[in-house]
């Protein structure tokens, strides 16, 4: 969230006088506080609250003034906000992936997308043309059936008839069965209608290689770019696009990139809580605070005996 909110402590001794020391540091959910609007007069926030966010009860909802490093045992108890600064944001910090949002969405939706074409698209696979005169004399047989039997006729029994004879059509022509067999059809001339008629049976071409491909490719893009959001190369990452590993060499120098620059900075903001809290309890104090970070190096740098292969 390029942010995170800490609270300060401070001892009971500045009660009675004594001599005011931090003694510890608490972190608080980002979704658990806010900042308050700065007051007329102030530029920036004075007062954080806690709460259950987004829906706080008031009993359970607690405000604290802002930590003053400059007066770092004036409160009891103070929070702060540290962040990365964003581009035209006065108080909070944008998170860095909010530009990737979809691409995110993307990146995860591959699999979903396959499922319910395999569920649904692909159910349909033969279009099935049958000529009407097979259905009008059909219709005139179940109507003469109707008159010899006493029993009204219904546009029902029609519909009945086409559906057994459709299941009993397309039972021969589908299912693992009838894999490797073949289908005789013939047409007759209508001159009623002055042309041919006859049962026709074509293939859908659904381009299903095509569809499938062109979703790989767009999964990858979002693979990348959500990577790229979080300001991440794709090869820390441990991405395989387009079917490429990436090498060795790769990835030793995208890391030593990575920490060169964009771990500074961060190092500055994540460790800037606890290097107040040591400047205040110790003042004058030379110590430093920051991340270790193990420097890689090339394979050919290192001593036989202190390779990887020789340490698996």
């Amino acid at each position: 969230m390029q942010g995170f909110f800490i609270k300060f402590v401070r001892n009971r001794a500045p009660r009675v006088g004594n001599p005011g020391r931090l003694v510890r540091l608490e972190h608080i959910p980002y979704q658990k506080a806010r900042l308050v609007y700065p007051p007329d007069g102030e530029d920036e926030p004075q007062e954080v609250l806690v709460g259950d966010f987004p829906y706080p009860d008031p009993a359970y909802t607690y405000r604290y003034p802002v930590f003053d490093p400059a007066h770092p045992f004036k409160y009891p108890v103070s929070v702060k906000y540290y962040n990365i600064y964003s581009f035209c944001k006065d108080f909070m910090s944008t998170p860095r992936f909010l530009g990737a949002l979809d691409w995110l969405e993307l990146a995860g939706g591959l699999a979903a997308i396959l499922i319910a074409y395999n569920e649904n698209a692909s159910a349909i696979s033969l279009h099935i043309e049958s000529p009407q005169s097979y259905w009008d004399r059909a219709e005139a047989r179940i109507k003469q059936v109707c008159e010899r039997t006493g029993e009204k006729y219904t546009a029902q029994m029609l519909e009945d008839f086409k559906d057994e004879a459709m299941e009993k059509f397309a039972s021969n022509i589908t299912g693992r069965q009838n894999a490797g067999k073949y289908m005789h059809t013939t047409k007759f001339w209508n001159p009623e209608a002055n042309n041919f008629e006859g049962w026709t049976v074509e293939p859908l071409d659904k381009k299903i290689k095509d569809y499938v491909d062109a979703q790989i490719k767009i999964s990858n893009k979002a693979d990348a770019a959500a990577t790229s959001g979080f300001g991440l190369d794709p090869v820390l990452s441990n991405l395989i696009i387009e079917n490429k590993l990436s090498s060795g060499s790769e990835k030793l120098y995208s890391l030593k990139v990575y920490n060169a620059s964009e771990t500074a900075i961060p190092d500055m903001i994540l460790c800037k809580p606890l290097q107040q809290y040591i400047n205040a309890n110790f003042p004058g104090t030379a110590t430093k605070v920051g991340l270790y970070r193990t420097i890689v190096e090339a394979e050919q740098n290192v001593s036989p005996s202190n390779r990887m292969k020789e340490n698996a």
